[in-house]
């Protein structure tokens, strides 16, 4: 779309191009300058207006510059909705953390790639530390759209943003346990009542280090990294020069 409005903000300038040529010549002898508007009969300029070739040139500006405007927008919109999708997994981690440690009940996170949405479960139904149908919601919110579970094409590898190895796969935690109400398309963690992060595996076990990776396909990337042992969870975005925080 912005290749065609380029397009045809070429071609008004060219068609202005062509008009402007095709008016008289200059004069260039040294006889006393004359008002065209009188010698043709016309109206002075100040009631003309402006001519087709002018109007043409100021409509091809104007697209050139809706167009520039347009292009630096969309670009700002993506990034802002990969980062808020960092942003939101953070605070859903943090958020069912504390209900964790105050209620004396752990919470579960749930990701769903798929539907894109993420969501906090009270793990109120037995047996206690899985995840089945009986947990009870306690809020769902929807991931940006335009984001998605997944690796950016560049750079390859990614980098890992908490250090170490390179991240492989977007979801590089441990997977839960498909067996349980995860399934296969599920993913998440347990958030426990002494404030560590857990996995979701069928023996739940403290997250050492993990990332998962969110991207909207068109270049902008952001990840959130999880330390389960301190509780600790961190949101970044992706620049040329590296990982920052957010």
């Amino acid at each position: 779309m912005i290749a065609a409005g380029h397009r045809m903000a070429l071609v008004l300038l060219s068609v202005a191009s062509g008009l402007l040529h095709e008016g008289p010549e200059m004069r260039t002898d040294s006889s006393p300058p004359y008002d065209r508007s009188e010698a043709s009969g016309l109206a002075p300029r100040a009631e003309r207006g402006f001519s087709a070739a002018e109007l043409l040139v100021v409509l091809a500006l104007l697209s050139l510059a809706l167009l520039a405007g347009s292009a630096a927008w969309n670009n700002f919109r993506r990034k802002a909705e990969v980062g808020q999708a960092a942003r939101l997994v953070k605070t859903f981690l943090y958020r069912a953390r504390m209900l964790s440690v105050y209620q004396g009940t752990g919470h579960f996170v749930v990701i769903d790639p798929a539907g894109k949405t993420v969501a906090i479960f009270r793990d109120s139904s037995a047996p206690t530390g899985k995840f089945n149908t009986g947990d009870v919601r306690v809020i769902s919110e929807a991931i940006p759209p335009g984001c998605s579970l997944a690796l950016p094409s560049v750079p390859s590898p990614l980098p890992n943003p908490l250090g170490g190895t390179d991240v492989a796969n977007a979801w590089s935690l441990p997977f839960p346990d498909t067996s349980a109400a995860w399934g296969s398309g599920l993913r998440g963690v347990l958030a426990t009542t002494s404030g560590t992060i857990q996995s979701g595996e069928s023996s739940p076990q403290t997250i050492v280090s993990g990332v998962m990776v969110f991207t909207d396909g068109d270049g902008q990337t952001s990840a959130v990294g999880v330390r389960g042992q301190a509780g600790n969870v961190r949101a970044f975005e992706l620049l040329a020069s590296g990982w920052k925080e957010l």
